[in-house]
């Protein structure tokens, strides 16, 4: 199985990926992650078949293999990271306690993607966190926030003409 390599280049609402917080940087890998459909990239996202499929469930993910950083909407984009200091702001004790451990902010962002979305994954199950019952704390906050969903719609003045991720 090929390695997820996520595209951080480009900007969006004049920031370059390099320039976001860690437990963000974090949650918007784990979001691409999840999401993408192999095999399916932007320039055929629109074609019958790949919609199709879509709709039939029998293609995974619900964005192209190859959207990236800049290719997720600006207003997406704001609410991914206020999400993300909401988190921080709500979780700031049990946060300083992990990162005492070996685990650092951007597994953190990781994490509250993957535990808030269900994907199976996430603080509860990171043996760094089981003392205290820190991963089960964690877990508690990152579900307080609900489930979201990703979507990628075609929209011309996109950065690749083929569409935005929103979230």
């Amino acid at each position: 199985m090929p390695q997820f390599e996520m595209d951080k280049t480009g900007t969006v609402n004049g920031m370059e990926f390099s320039d976001l917080t860690l437990i963000f940087q974090g949650y918007v890998e784990a979001m691409l992650f999840t999401e993408n459909s192999p095999g399916n990239c932007m320039a055929d996202w629109q074609d019958d078949e790949v919609q199709d499929g879509l709709r039939e469930g029998t293609i995974d993910g619900c964005i192209p293999e190859d959207a990236g950083w800049s290719d997720i909407h600006p207003e997406s984009a704001e609410r991914m990271q206020l999400d993300c200091f909401n988190f921080e702001v709500q979780a700031r004790d049990l946060l300083a306690k992990a990162y005492e451990r070996d685990y650092d902010a951007a597994q953190a962002g990781r994490d509250f993607w993957f535990t808030r979305n269900g994907h199976g994954v996430g603080f509860w199950d990171r043996k760094e966190l089981e003392a205290d019952g820190l991963g089960d704390a964690l877990t508690t906050i990152a579900e307080s926030f609900g489930q979201v969903y990703v979507d990628f719609i075609a929209h011309p003045e996109s950065p690749t003409g083929y569409g935005y991720v929103h979230v």
